[in-house]
């Protein structure tokens, strides 16, 4: 697997490996939310490879990352993850893994390991204003790679439900805004016209507390739930409007495959 923006709109790739052999690939499907590609390599079958892990890395956890900086050849960076779940604008909404570790153009698409060498993410892009390492990188987590991944050798593409609303989370200013300190949950900023949430009455300011009876935190929650499921399943939100809790049904839609933007800029 690898970056989607790395093998952009080709159908065929080519590998070159650390012994300076190469080997012609087919791009079986990409994901431009996730920003995630599956390539199969012709001609060879006995390559070495590595297991994703089963656990969520901690903030703090030492992480390695492997990569072709500038072109230079395989290259191994060490650092910590900085923070899970990251939020940024015109990221992919399941959120990303943060790590300090240097990552430069031509790491994209190598894994972040544990010091188990399991696979805990794929490098995808940095944070940076001058285009070189600034100490902010950022991996797709282990966990969307297990639900894009499969469905990518099977049909190519992925599909996801949508309840067609803009979504934040619900910070401490936010909960105080509206009067109520201990509030948590996802807080709808947009819904679109004549969308899921709009025809089910959703309205911009509710404030979704659970999904079919599970609660969520945060907005990156919400759209992992949402996106888990088929376009046509029907959901149960539990929000909070204008201090009163009431609950909705939503029939979802399927989310357009759209780009992914980013201002941070993509590792390449």
């Amino acid at each position: 697997m690898t970056n989607s923006h790395v093998v952009r709109d080709n159908d065929t790739a080519a590998i070159l490996t650390s012994d300076k052999k190469t080997f012609p690939a087919k791009v079986v499907g990409r994901d431009l939310l996730s920003d995630l590609a599956l390539i199969k390599v012709d001609g060879r079958t006995d390559f070495g490879y590595v297991k994703m892990a089963e656990q969520s890395p901690r903030v703090g956890d030492w992480v390695l990352t492997v990569g072709n900086p500038f072109g230079l050849g395989g290259t191994v960076t060490a650092g910590i993850v900085s923070a899970r779940e990251r939020e940024i604008e015109n990221g992919p909404s399941e959120g990303f893994i943060q790590i300090d570790a240097p990552i430069n153009s031509g790491d994209s698409g190598g894994p972040s390991l544990n010091t188990n060498g399991e696979v805990i993410g794929v490098n995808s892009m940095i944070f940076s204003l001058s285009g070189g390492w600034s100490g902010v990188a950022f991996a797709i987590p282990a966990d969307t790679v297990r639900s894009v991944i499969p469905q990518l050798r099977e049909k190519g593409t992925v599909t996801r439900g949508s309840m067609g609303a803009e979504v934040q989370s619900v910070t401490p200013e936010i909960a105080d805004s509206l009067g109520a300190d201990n509030l948590h949950g996802a807080i709808i900023a947009n819904v679109q016209q004549n969308g899921p949430a709009a025809r089910a009455g959703l309205r911009s300011g509710d404030v979704v507390t659970s999904v079919d009876g599970e609660s969520i935190k945060s907005a990156t929650e919400l759209t992992k739930k949402v996106h888990a499921m088929a376009p046509g399943s029907t959901i149960q939100l539990a929000m909070v409007r204008a201090g009163n809790h009431s609950s909705l049904n939503v029939t979802l839609g399927q989310l357009p495959h759209e780009p992914q933007q980013s201002q941070s800029g993509k590792a390449k």
